[in-house]
């Protein structure tokens, strides 16, 4: 059974694992190039009551709001640099700028990043890009871990990290799955998965 462990800042210390009742994976997933790389999972018990230490709820946006321009925080488990190893790492959290699909695409086409393989792995629409900063960047195990941004005091999932060349390199930007353009799917799946 798959499980997940909420609220952790230190995998030593894994307590409370919750179990997964259902995935559901977006249909038209392309696992080649990562498009619609975007899943919800329902857990077998609700988590309550919220907020509780070190969980809490973040927003969706609307499915027009734009977060471009904006510096958020992205969070999660990976390594501090691209390099492998067997360390245990703790949960860090950076602050990163999104940027326009035009930028990132021409980072992404540097002959020494993709090259005339961007357009093939960049979508204009399902991701958007953020960093490009030396050493801010997200990395290695981060996969899935949320781009948040705050509007007006409340914070909203952005993105989610999905891929990117390297970490923290300046000039190369992290892909992130556009939350924006899923939040009709998002909807329509968290009701069918409750009713």
């Amino acid at each position: 059974m798959v499980g997940v462990y909420l609220g952790v800042h230190n995998p030593q210390q894994l307590t409370v694992r919750h179990a997964v009742h259902r995935i559901l994976l977006h249909p038209n997933f392309n696992p080649t190039t990562l498009f619609n790389d975007i899943a919800i999972l329902r857990l077998s018990a609700a988590i309550t009551p919220l907020p509780q230490m070190l969980v809490n709820s973040v927003c969706l946006p609307s499915q027009h709001q734009v977060f471009e321009g904006q510096a958020c925080w992205v969070a999660g488990w990976g390594q501090s640099g691209y390099v492998i190893t067997n360390t245990l790492q703790e949960k860090r959290q950076v602050q990163v700028p999104i940027v326009n699909y035009n930028m990132c695409y021409a980072s992404m086409s540097s002959e020494s990043v993709l090259g005339a393989n961007a357009k093939r792995y960049l979508d204009p629409v399902g991701e958007l890009c953020a960093g490009g900063q030396g050493s801010r960047d997200a990395c290695m195990n981060d996969g899935g871990a949320p781009l948040t941004c705050e509007v007006n005091g409340r914070f909203y999932v952005a993105g989610l990290v999905l891929w990117g060349k390297g970490c923290g390199v300046p000039g190369i930007y992290g892909v992130y799955a556009n939350v924006t353009n899923y939040v009709n799917w998002i909807s329509s799946a968290m009701a069918l998965l409750t009713g």
